[in-house]
This record gives C-alpha cells, structure tokens and sequence, in this order.
C-alpha cells in the first residue's frame, strides 16, 4: 500500500484541478498522505520518497497530442462523406438501382413533412 500520492495538474478549465482534488480527498480518507500541485510549481528532481505521480509530461503530451488525431479524424470523415455521396450519386443513376432504392426506403412507414397547401402542381411554378 502507498504512504503518499502527489498528483501534478494542469488545468485551463479546471476540470483537472477538479479531478486531482477529489483524487486528493479520496487518499486521505483512505489514510494516504495526498499532495495536489499545480504543474507550474511542480518540482519533480527536489522530491525524494516514493510515491506514486502522474508526471507533467504525460498530462502535457495529453494535451498537445490530442488536437492532430481530431483534425485527422475531422478530414477522414469528411472524406468520407464525400466519397459515400459520390458513390450513392453514381448509384442511383442506373435505372435497377434506383428502383430499388426507392423500394426499400423507411419513408414508406412516415409520413414526410409538406406545407400545409402546397400541392405537386405548385413546385414547377415560379
């Protein structure tokens, strides 16, 4: 069993400093001497003992590494839509395939929304 946890935060909403804390109050109600430290007063080669950390690079790498993985994942979806569409588009151009489409809908089963008076004969019209 661990005598002492020391959690290193960093925090732009506060979430962190949140999680470190209630980290905090859950060690010393189990008899664990517990330090929250904000990162920026982090002195890692001044501490001696042993304890159990969560180190400033790992909360940092966190941080910094997350945002290129959602711009990578925001294309590939992107593309992805568009090469879907792109696919569907060139589908739905042959006659059997259209057909099908059409009969295998779910717009069979709900109603679509129309403006209460428009009519068929009213969309052609300018």
């Amino acid at each position: 069993m661990y005598k002492k946890v020391t959690m290193y935060y960093f925090t732009g909403t506060g979430n962190s400093y949140r999680f470190a804390s209630w980290m905090g109050e859950t060690a010393s109600a189990r008899g664990i001497i517990s330090d929250v430290i904000p990162i920026e007063n982090a002195r890692p080669a001044e501490e001696s003992g042993t304890h159990v950390s969560v180190t400033p690079t790992r909360v940092g790498t966190r941080i910094i590494a997350y945002w290129p993985g959602a711009v990578i994942n925001y294309a590939y979806f992107l593309l992805s839509v568009y090469l879907t569409y792109s696919l569907f588009n060139r589908l739905v151009r042959f006659k059997w395939i259209n057909k099908l489409f059409t009969y295998t809908t779910l717009t069979h089963y709900y109603r679509r929304y129309t403006e209460p008076g428009t009519r068929l004969k009213h969309l052609g019209k300018d």
